[in-house]
């Protein structure tokens, strides 16, 4: 089976060598405009490009203001959507940052030994989809670097001019999160149209990644994926991996294309997993233009389990390392909003890992329990990591102060000042508790039909 980069090669060589199928750009030259027609898929030679779409979010409608989508330099793809979509229509508007030489294909150009690798769209494939994934990462970075800005302008003028910075910078994060958001479902739902055509039986595993993610903790996924490799003679790694996609559920039938189909379900994953990341950046900008006031729009009849598992999806990576033990109550339910709890397990659960890693605690672990009693619902959120000493404990939930002193680990001192408003705006209490054995958040949330707010969070 062919690598990506043999892959890669075969189709630069196939198709983007000839001289008569090649154009040159000049800085400023525009190579489409925003939704023209167009019907070719070009191949960076030389040079750098940018692709910018029209700000829609902004207030002036006659407003030529772009917002940065891609960069494509040599090497890149440019085209891939609008070339193998029905539509035809370009997505955003290419233009050359510097003297650029492309090369290009079109709807006339005949498929290269198509005996042996199939037609157009089965040949470029692979290179569809690392290159549509590629460029969801640039723009997840994007927004990651555009919510750093909005962070430090935060820090500048602290709380007393925060609803005004951030009701004029939410627009631009909002803008380019949504982007991301439904590019994503896009994405996905063009990759996996592509899979049930030409690669019906490997498609159910990109859906099943796409559809549920990862849901089983590494501890589960280290004993899964020792059976696994026992009962089916997988390497360790092809264990482990489909570990991650079944957990505990019976495999009667591994599939031929093992690998294949595990490197799908792990694209499929990562698009549930960005498009899960998305969602909780827009709920963060929301929550601190919120600062000021409560928005019960959005309440509803939550699963608060379901919102604690998924604070522990978005926060997979800094939990490597670190046992998470988790013994939750049976099923309660709450009327409130999905995000503002994620948002209160995620900045607990994330100050606790910090501390963790930042102590270099041996066999570092975070227990979360809960339960039920007097119409309440209590959960505790404890790690074994450094003590908080007495005269920091009154200080913890105050806006502005923070105990991250690392240079690789920066605070604005807002986690927790949000995450007890966010508590007592449904009439419930945290607390906190600390010695030399452990550190616990203890919170209580009164499981009633409606919120209490408080809008002083005290």
């Amino acid at each position: 089976m062919q690598t990506l980069s043999e892959i890669q090669s075969r189709l630069t060589r196939c198709y983007f060598s000839q001289p008569e199928r090649q154009m040159e750009l000049q800085p400023g030259e525009v190579l489409r405009e925003e939704f023209a027609f167009n019907d070719r898929l070009y191949f960076v030679l030389e040079g750098e490009l940018e692709g910018m779409i029209r700000n829609t979010s902004s207030d002036d409608d006659e407003s030529d203001e772009q917002l940065t989508m891609f960069i494509a330099k040599p090497g890149a793809y440019i085209g891939m959507h609008s070339f193998f979509s029905h539509e035809k229509r370009s997505s955003s508007r290419i233009v050359a940052k510097t003297r650029s030489r492309l090369a290009w294909i079109d709807g006339k150009t005949e498929p290269v030994e198509p005996q042996v690798y199939g037609s157009i769209s089965e040949q470029f494939m692979l290179v569809i989809i690392d290159e549509l994934f590629s460029r969801q990462l640039s723009l997840w970075k994007l927004t990651i670097e555009r919510e750093r800005v909005f962070k430090q302008l935060f820090e500048s003028e602290r709380l007393s001019t925060l609803g005004l910075l951030a009701s004029g910078i939410a627009h631009e994060l909002n803008n380019a999160i949504s982007v991301v958001d439904s590019s994503a479902q896009r994405l996905n739902a063009f990759v996996s149209d592509l899979l049930s055509k030409h690669e019906p039986d490997l498609c159910a595993w990109f859906e099943w990644g796409s559809h549920q993610g990862q849901k089983f903790s590494s501890v589960d996924v280290r004993i899964r994926s020792k059976e696994l490799m026992a009962e089916h003679h997988l390497s360790e790694n092809e264990a482990r991996t489909l570990a991650r996609a079944v957990g505990n559920e019976p495999i009667t039938d591994i599939p031929a294309h093992v690998s294949q189909a595990l490197a799908l379900w792990e694209a499929g994953r990562d698009f549930y997993d960005m498009r899960l990341a998305a969602r909780h950046a827009s709920n963060i900008v929301r929550s601190v233009k919120q600062l000021g006031y409560n928005d019960s729009s959005n309440y509803r009849m939550i699963d608060i389990n379901q919102t604690v598992e998924e604070a522990l999806t978005l926060l997979q990576s800094q939990l490597r390392g670190i046992k998470v033990n988790l013994q939750l109550s049976d099923r309660p339910a709450l009327w409130g909003s999905n995000s503002e709890l994620v948002q209160i397990w995620v900045n607990i659960i994330k100050n606790a890992c910090e501390a963790l890693i930042s102590a270099a605690t041996p066999e570092p672990q975070i227990t979360i329990t809960s339960q039920i009693r007097k119409r309440a619902f209590h959960i505790s959120i404890a790690n074994n990591g450094p003590q908080i000493e007495d005269e920091l404990k009154h200080k913890i939930f105050q806006p502005n102060f923070t105990t991250k002193k690392d240079e690789h680990c920066i605070g604005l001192g807002l986690g927790l000042y949000i995450t007890q408003r966010l508590v007592c705006g449904y009439g419930g209490k945290i607390k906190l508790e600390s010695n030399e054995a452990h550190t616990v958040f203890r919170i209580a949330l009164p499981l009633t039909t409606k919120p209490t707010f408080s809008q002083t969070g005290e």
